[in-house]
């Protein structure tokens, strides 16, 4: 494991005393310190540092306004308020943007995306449906692509599913949950690629529709650890 990733880990990872990776905060100084990561690790290989924006930037309090230290100079261009304290973000770049999910909150006052998740219909399902129009109207015009992690990575997929006259990418989704009977929808299999550690047991939920690329890790991941732990920890460069 690269140094760079083991000293975040071993600050900052699911178990740290100080966890910012899938767990979310609202704290300026934790979306600082996600910030300046993501700036040291510049020329990483792309889709590690976009599943860190799903694992770990979607996580903070982000602002309209705030920028995101990746290519293409990104900045939050809208925060959409799926449900009361569970936001998702729009991102705006010079060329590209991004719609960008949030994972499941596990503090009281982001409940409903516990509820979400619980969809019978399939986690995020009547979430996404009931936010679907104000998600295409920031969307249209724009040369846009969607990504999330575990519930966000299944809002992602819903994006792919019903909005890909609006996309110009396929769906980045990590550790997501898959859809249920009642909430697929043909596409084709490009508009959505999942990325999923072996042994998660989130994304034994459902049907994952689309690519799917399953990641090995050197040792056997604990459930949580599975769901959780970052490609990144594959870098060794």
């Amino acid at each position: 494991m690269h140094p760079l990733a083991k000293a975040f880990l071993d600050k900052h990872g699911c178990f740290a005393p100080h966890a910012l990776l899938g767990w979310v905060t609202d704290s300026d100084n934790d979306k600082q310190i996600s910030f300046q990561f993501l700036e040291k690790i510049a020329d990483w290989p792309l889709l590690y540092r976009i599943e860190f924006l799903a694992k770990v930037i979607a996580l903070r309090s982000l602002q309209k306004g705030d920028h995101i230290p990746l290519e293409d100079g990104f900045t939050v261009d809208h925060v959409f308020w799926l449900a009361p304290d569970f936001p998702a973000f729009g991102l705006q770049g010079q060329n590209t943007s991004i719609l960008l999910f949030r994972g499941t909150d596990f503090r009281w006052k982001g409940r409903a995306s516990i509820w979400a998740d619980l969809d019978l219909r399939g986690p995020g399902f009547g979430l996404y449906q009931k936010n679907r129009s104000e998600l295409r109207a920031w969307l249209k015009g724009r040369q846009a692509w969607a990504t999330g992690f575990s519930l966000g990575g299944a809002l992602a997929a819903y994006a792919a599913l019903y909005e890909p006259d609006l996309l110009l990418l396929p769906s980045l989704a990590f550790n997501a949950p898959g859809v249920y009977r009642a909430s697929k929808k043909k596409t084709p299999a490009a508009q959505i690629v999942h990325y999923v550690n072996k042994g998660d047991p989130v994304s034994k939920v459902g049907t994952l529709i689309g690519e799917v690329h399953k990641i090995a890790f050197p040792r056997p991941l604990r459930p949580i650890e599975a769901h959780v732990t970052p490609m990144l920890c594959l870098y060794n460069q």
